[in-house]
């Protein structure tokens, strides 16, 4: 007489940790068959049977609740030498609901010889393509929205601070040869009168350095190379001051609004209001 079972398939998402497998050892007189829960079972295959075959080690819904319980390795790009590593990638849907590669993190051989792994964290632009955003060589140069890195911090755009920056060597401005490229200070409230621009200037007869109240330029105080110093004009010849009034008394100059120590001119005479 034989007796035969039939079971229902279930679907793996209505297992749950205590259900029981019936395990039967084909290899013995008798067949003997016991039973083992699902979360014991797993104690068993994951230091033994999944190191030996492979495959996915990750969980597949991972969390607070899940979460890795050791390093997490990427292997190489391929056979050495001179190669990066495997990347990890973050997908993501866009606006028209197309599924991208949204950001990426990887590392590639490094620029500099003799060795080392320059490391890359790239975002998906506005059309899908990945850039780079942040970047960090061998060397440990870091470089922002850009590559490679041509000093400790290498930026490719823009920089605000909202705290202090501090230099503890100097400051070089290079190549600043217009208000726009310069050093600039802007009162909280902006507008023109509250900024001042200092910037090398060239471009006229000799070489100067500019400090400039104009958000445009304009003159305020140039420093020009052969010692002139010019105030409020533009020129060459010792110390040059525009823009004064010409008044005959103190009281005229008040009247004016040359305020107490102020600069007024009185002929060819250089006055201050002390009255």
């Amino acid at each position: 007489m034989a007796i035969v079972y039939t079971f229902p398939q279930i679907a793996g998402a209505d297992l749950v940790a205590n259900d029981l497998l019936l395990l039967s050892k084909m290899d013995q007189t008798g067949r003997p068959t016991k039973s083992v829960r699902l979360e014991d079972l797993a104690t068993f295959v994951v230091p033994f049977v999944v190191p030996s075959i492979g495959g996915p080690f990750l969980p597949l819904t991972a969390g607070s609740t899940v979460p890795l319980t050791g390093d997490l390795y990427i292997a190489p790009n391929g056979v050495g030498p001179s190669v990066g590593s495997k990347s990890i990638v973050f997908r993501g849907i866009d606006d028209l609901g197309a599924e991208l590669d949204a950001a990426k993190i990887f590392t590639t051989d490094s620029v500099i010889n003799p060795s080392g792994q320059d490391l890359f964290f790239q975002t998906a632009d506005d059309a899908g393509t990945l850039q780079t955003g942040l970047y960090i060589d061998a060397f440990q140069q870091i470089a922002i929205a850009k590559s490679p890195a041509t000093a400790q911090l290498d930026v490719g755009g823009s920089l605000n601070i909202d705290g202090i920056a501090g230099f503890q060597n100097r400051l070089a401005l290079v190549n600043a040869t217009n208000q726009n490229q310069g050093l600039r200070f802007t009162h909280p409230a902006g507008g023109a009168s509250g900024v001042v621009n200092m910037y090398y200037n060239g471009v006229a007869v000799g070489s100067r350095f500019v400090i400039s109240r104009a958000a445009t330029g304009g003159a305020e105080i140039e420093l020009e190379s052969d010692g002139d110093i010019n105030l409020n004009r533009t020129g060459n010849g010792g110390v040059l001051i525009g823009g004064l009034g010409n008044y005959g008394s103190d009281g005229a100059a008040a009247a004016a609004g040359v305020p107490i120590n102020g600069l007024y001119r009185n002929g060819n005479d250089l006055k201050i209001r002390v009255t």
